[in-house]
């Protein structure tokens, strides 16, 4: 299976110092590779990874010495690459909470979200309810991302890769 790895740019992967997301995203694409997948990490060229690392950016934003830098232009910019490149992967597994969703309403089933943040935020859950109403059968891009924890994180992600089905079973 194509699994492309969407990593926030704030920190290596994994990171140099704190970065718990970061650190769960280069675990995962080191198993992810050591299950035979074809795995793929956009991150920041400071990573080190199993996977094909495709550099967004030479250094992560946090330990970027230049002083003036925007983290959302370095993102919509990551996003648009993965957008021109999305048709190579068959999931595409950001960790970037809401910031992809209005770049990838339209391979919404092939997408895997979990959510790093607060969950409970009002704004959150209207965005969440559209997309998923949007997407046929009601399974757009939050269907595997309710668990905030690194272990369920971990969970959702490998039982994506297993079934081919971004969480579903084979025959569901």
């Amino acid at each position: 299976m194509k699994i492309a790895q969407i990593a926030p740019l704030y920190e290596a992967v994994p990171p140099k110092l704190y970065g718990g997301t970061e650190m769960v995203i280069a675990h995962l694409c080191d198993a992810l590779t050591d299950s035979g997948h074809d795995v793929t990490l956009f991150a920041s060229a400071e990573s080190s990874t199993e996977a094909r690392l495709v550099p967004m950016r030479d250094h992560s934003l946090r330990l970027d010495a230049v002083p003036l830098k925007s983290d959302l232009a370095a993102h919509l910019s990551m996003l648009y690459e993965v957008r021109e490149l999305s048709h190579r992967f068959d999931i595409l597994h950001f960790h970037l909470d809401l910031l992809h969703f209005p770049l990838f309403e339209h391979v919404a089933h092939r997408c895997v979200t979990p959510i790093h943040s607060r969950s409970d935020l009002r704004v959150a859950t209207w965005r969440w309810s559209r997309v998923v109403e949007a997407e046929p059968r009601g399974q757009g891009l939050l269907r595997a991302a309710a668990g905030r924890t690194e272990e369920a994180h971990h969970r959702i992600a490998v039982r994506a890769a297993r079934s081919g089905h971004l969480g579903r079973d084979k025959d569901g």
